[in-house]
């Protein structure tokens, strides 16, 4: 590509070249006959006939041209993709296998025919990332443009990466024009100077972005120009694809290929880290993964929570990488949504900030989530809720304000988990709670009035939502929002026994039992090959149908982390809605969005106990957090992934707090210390996927017998059996350690030669043994 910047010239009339020595002009337009109001505008020497249409011109692709002239070269104006969308924005695209508005370097978006009056024809491929690119996500819009950019252009890595500009010079054989997206590009074509019959645009129906000509320019032969100034191919440039070693560095610079994952990575700690250090071990992407654990926990307990307990949904000044339909470049110092408030987010966001030790600052985001954000101005409801943005009454966006005001009762439950949290560890001492009982009850009694109210909330046995999990606007009745507000209620029951308030603890049990069983008449079905499963509409904007495991994945949050024991009718329910879903829809990669997709289904997989399908799912989640060199480890919103599966970029909002909190959940459900019953003791349920060696975890913060210390941990597979090695700053109750997977036709399992209890989980067998009834302070116990 050669950038060469030149003042346009518009002219009335033809361009005549200084080394042509008659009056008659070297190029000719190719056009429409019936074309008007033209304008001449020249770029390297070469003059197009454009035609003005609004504050545009007009789109020459998708017609044929009559020619009947001969040409050495041809010159195409614009070459960009006339849509600006390289990705589709959420929804059910990548579910159902349509990759139509997905945009990837060469991909073909089009073609050029060229027939000659000989009755032959050579074909032109339009190949983005060679002679097609994008215009809106890359620049900033020419004074007098009005075109959609998505919130303004993503020039990364070319715009301060000089190796990379390089690489995008040398893919791109266009010459290049410091202009409007209508003049931004030129093509030269060279041809056999044989007489042309006519000239079709072709756009390529397996792509719905299309491709912009805004004029067409022909060369005649035998003319006397110096023409080694402008880059040109031909036809077998496109044959012999001697464009592909050029285009291929480039994708491999912008993209995260699969063949280019490294084989093994050290656990990477940022500075001034102060959670649990995780290292996972057995292949390249377990390192990655556990890399991605503690890169990612870092920032949600520095980024998302201020030391004031201020809560983002983004980190400040974190990169976007094309909104929402980017081509994998990106804009640094977005921080896309820092000022927001997303309930569903930071609720999520300040429990594993609470797992990983993040105490003061979760402690101070509880306080101020309770005493201000539950009663921030409504424009719907009077009764205190958290919104979907919880201080969206302070955005300055009353059109925001009155679209968030809906109930929300995905949001307001994660946000009644994370109150729980913090008060079960301490964070909300007895003195706080007895002085601002009011909050709590507050925010449990949202839920008891929408039960009680059916005529304005439109409870008919469950909840009505106007959130993202059930269509936003008019909302719909769906299981993952009325699984939150219920577990959140019964969480926030716990919280009352413990204050001391037992009537309203009777009361907001009792309001969880009744909508626990409106959940289960409304979205169960049985299904004819595995029995009862789990159903939830699928009409919002989320990819996947994942939501529809929330009864599972939120179990850890409020009961524990070994659901199989807890409750196995629940277990089972969960265990045939995961078979019927493989049938559905199977697939390791789910990253269109990291949460609500990726995170969502492993957590499934992991809970359930299916190693290999964890170590899948895993492995891909590590996968699409890697880059080779910009922005690494840090969970984007969303991932596009090559249909081949051999590539992919990142999507949205980098570090988004909903989706980057599921993954660092995943993590912590594999390590599987379990204090949710601290006064009971620890249970140790390490989760250890396929073909990974060990896991394992220093200083990990755990609640034992009302009195917060660490542990440190390693789980490993050893010849026959499971080595598990634990030691505490203090003194620890455990209640059980389990060990496995086992073959499901083991009959015995031993510890220090002696028998102990064998348990069946989906397909394996594990084994479960009993801690000491004193305290210990290090375990290392083997059982095969």
């Amino acid at each position: 590509m050669k950038t060469i910047f030149l003042i346009t010239l518009i002219l009335g009339v033809s361009i005549l070249n200084a080394e042509n020595k008659t009056n008659e002009s070297p190029f000719f337009s190719v056009k429409k006959t019936d074309a008007k109001d033209l304008k001449t505008v020249t770029f390297h020497g070469i003059p197009f006939e454009v035609q003005p249409e609004g504050n545009a011109y007009r789109n020459l692709a998708a017609a044929l041209y009559t020619v009947g002239k001969p040409a050495d070269k041809l010159f195409f104006l614009g070459m960009t993709t006339e849509k600006p969308e390289c990705s589709e924005w959420w929804g059910s695209a990548e579910r159902n296998y349509d990759n139509t508005k997905r945009l990837f370097i060469g991909d073909k978006v089009g073609q050029i025919n060229i027939v000659f009056d000989d009755d032959t024809q050579e074909i032109i491929p339009l190949l983005f990332g060679v002679n097609i690119w994008n215009y809106e996500l890359l620049n900033p819009l020419k004074p007098g443009e009005v075109l959609t950019t998505y919130f303004g252009h993503h020039p990364e890595p070319f715009a301060s990466d000089t190796n990379a500009a390089a690489l995008l010079e040398d893919s791109l054989v266009l010459m290049t024009n410091d202009e409007r997206k209508d003049f931004k590009y030129i093509f030269a074509l060279d041809l056999p100077g044989k007489t042309i019959k006519e000239i079709s645009l072709a756009p390529d129906g397996s792509k719905v972005m299309g491709f912009r000509v805004t004029g067409i320019t022909g060369l005649k032969p035998g003319n006397n120009l110096k023409t080694n100034s402008w880059e040109s191919t031909d036809k077998s440039f496109y044959l012999k694809r001697k464009y592909f070693p050029a285009m291929d560095k480039l994708a491999r610079r912008l993209y995260q290929f699969a063949d280019e994952l490294p084989g093994r990575v050290e656990p990477n700690v940022p500075e001034n880290y102060t959670g649990p250090k995780v290292k996972f071990d057995g292949c390249g992407t377990a390192n990655i993964f556990g890399n991605v654990f503690t890169h990612n926990l870092h920032d949600i307990m520095v980024n998302k929570i201020d030391e004031d307990g201020m809560m983002h949904t983004s980190s400040k000044d974190a990169p976007t990488f094309g909104s929402y339909v980017g081509c994998g470049t990106f804009r640094n110092g977005a921080g896309s949504y820092y000022s927001h408030i997303w309930t569903r987010d930071v609720g999520r966001s300040v429990i594993e900030a609470q797992f990983g030790g993040a105490h003061e600052r979760s402690a101070n985001a509880a306080k101020k989530a309770l005493e201000i954000y539950l009663y921030d101005p409504s424009a719907r409801y009077k009764q205190p809720n958290w919104k979907r943005i919880a201080n969206a009454s302070t955005l300055n966006n009353s059109n925001l304000w009155e679209s968030v005001s809906g109930k929300e009762n995905d949001g307001h439950g994660t946000m009644m988990l994370f109150a729980y949290h913090v008060a079960r560890t301490g964070g909300l001492s007895s003195e706080w709670l007895k002085k601002n009982w009011k909050t709590m009850n507050d925010a449990a009694e949202w839920i008891c009035w929408q039960m009680e109210n059916p005529k304005e909330s439109h409870f008919n046995g469950v909840l009505h939502s106007e959130t993202e999990a059930s269509t936003q606007k008019y909302g719909e009745h769906d299981l993952f929002s009325n699984t939150m507000a219920c577990y959140g209620l019964r969480a926030l029951a716990r919280v009352a026994k413990q204050a001391g308030h037992e009537k309203e603890a009777e009361r907001w049990t009792k309001k969880a039992d009744e909508l626990w069983t409106g959940i289960l008449k409304t979205f169960t079905t049985e299904h004819p090959r595995y029995g009862t499963i789990f159903v939830d509409d699928a009409n919002d904007c989320w990819t996947w149908e994942y939501k529809r495991f929330a009864p599972l994945m939120l179990s850890p949050d409020v009961f524990g982390y070994d659901l199989a024991k807890l409750d196995p009718e629940l277990y089972k329910i969960c265990e045939n809605t995961y078979k019927a879903q493989k049938e559905d829809f199977f697939n390791y990669a789910a990253g269109r969005q990291m949460g609500y997709g990726q995170a969502f289904i492993t957590q499934t997989a992991i809970l359930l106990d299916e190693s290999e399908d964890m170590a899948g799912y895993l492995e891909k989640a590590g996968a699409f957090c890697y880059h080779h060199t910009d922005h690494n480890y840090i969970v984007p919103e969303g991932v596009i992934n090559h249909p081949s599966g051999r590539f992919w970029f990142r999507n949205g909002d980098l570090g988004n707090s909903i989706q980057q909190a599921e993954i660092v959940k995943c993590g912590r459900l594999l390590l599987g210390i379990d204090d949710m019953e601290s006064d009971a003791g620890l249970k140790i349920l390490p989760r250890l996927p396929a073909g990974w060696n060990s896991i394992a975890v220093e200083k990990y913060p755990v609640l034992s017998e009302d009195k917060l210390t660490t542990v440190n941990m390693n789980y490993s597979r050893e010849k026959d059996g499971y080595r598990l090695k634990l030691e505490s700053t203090d003194p620890i109750k455990i209640k059980e350690m389990r060990f496995g997977p086992f073959p499901a036709d083991t009959k015995t399992l031993t510890v220090d030669n002696k028998n102990v209890e064998l348990f069946k989980v989906g397909k394996n067998v594990f084994g479960y043994v009993k801690g000491d009834d004193k305290p210990v302070t290090s375990i290392d116990i083997f059982c095969r």
